[in-house]
């Protein structure tokens, strides 16, 4: 149980800091996110353990990021480039 509130404050924290950092790196603020993601995640610090909270976050989180991508779309311009947006697709 400590563990697992001890990963939440880590998260929580990262969360609130995020801002911050971004307007200091001049960076997106979901690149930013993403970076405490890796760091923080499975891949080099792996201090986020394997719970179904953490793992429903993170699906969560994917499919948030997936949705924003979505709306930034601009269906306009496939159209008008459709010959060659097929081509890139595939």
């Amino acid at each position: 149980m400590v563990e697992f509130v001890t990963s939440l404050v880590i998260i929580f924290t990262a969360i609130a800091i995020a801002p911050y950092l971004s307007t200091k790196l001049r960076l997106p603020l979901i690149i930013v996110e993403i970076i405490f993601g890796i760091v923080f995640g499975r891949t080099l610090l792996n201090i986020i353990p394997e719970e179904p909270v953490f793992e429903f976050l993170k699906s969560f989180g994917l499919i948030y990021l997936m949705f924003l991508a979505g709306l930034d779309i601009d269906i306009e311009s496939i159209k008008e480039n459709i010959y060659r947006t097929v081509f890139i697709a595939l």
